[in-house]
């Protein structure tokens, strides 16, 4: 039985807690922070290099497709969050516009990029799925950017809730759109599904 508690509806999930259904889900090794992360203030072409982690705790995983305008933003402000123990794979679905010319700079080792055949979005999130690392999987979309503590905010909320499998929250706007929405005030994620 699946129990759902949702303040907002029409959202779309944003991270999971990876596990088999037949398997209790694991302990999180993430651990809320008792004293806020401050917001970074640098840009995103900023950042320093960290090292990358043994076992991430998150897996940002961005399906590609003739996005090229926008996914270097979007790769560099995922690896700009303030919870930092994560890895990012691009996967790169049959695109004909340069993406990995866009990203293939990005001297970051937490970036991984998958290039394939062009199947559309949720085969190419399939294959992110099976080479993640991570013990949560957040996706992102190549044309999006998230705020700083868009993560530290969904594990804060896992820490506190930890029977919740799945996390939602709000849309701040859609580029390639034109749409410009603004996020609520200390937005933060809304939905759990256990």
């Amino acid at each position: 039985m699946v129990n759902i508690a949702v303040r907002e509806l029409g959202l779309v999930p944003y991270m999971i807690r990876r596990f088999r259904a037949s398997q209790p889900p694991p302990r999180s090794s993430y651990t809320r922070p008792v004293v806020p992360t401050p917001q970074p203030s640098v840009r995103p072409d900023a950042h320093a290099t960290p090292h990358a982690p043994a076992r991430p705790i998150v897996t940002v995983i961005t399906s590609a497709y003739n996005i090229a305008p926008y996914i270097r933003e979007s790769v560099l402000y995922a690896l700009q969050q303030t919870y930092s123990n994560l890895e990012v794979i691009v996967i790169d679905d049959g695109s004909t516009d340069g993406i990995i010319d866009c990203i293939q700079d990005i001297a970051d080792p937490r970036l991984r990029v998958l290039k394939r055949p062009h199947r559309g979005q949720a085969p190419a999130m399939n294959v992110g799925v099976a080479e993640a690392r991570g013990e949560y999987i957040a996706l992102l979309d190549g044309d999006d950017v998230w705020l700083p503590q868009k993560l530290e905010r969904h594990l804060a909320f896992h820490a506190d809730h930890p029977d919740a499998d799945m996390t939602y929250s709000g849309v701040e706007g859609d580029r390639c759109r034109g749409k410009c929405w603004r996020p609520a005030a200390g937005h933060e994620p809304t939905c759990h599904i256990s």
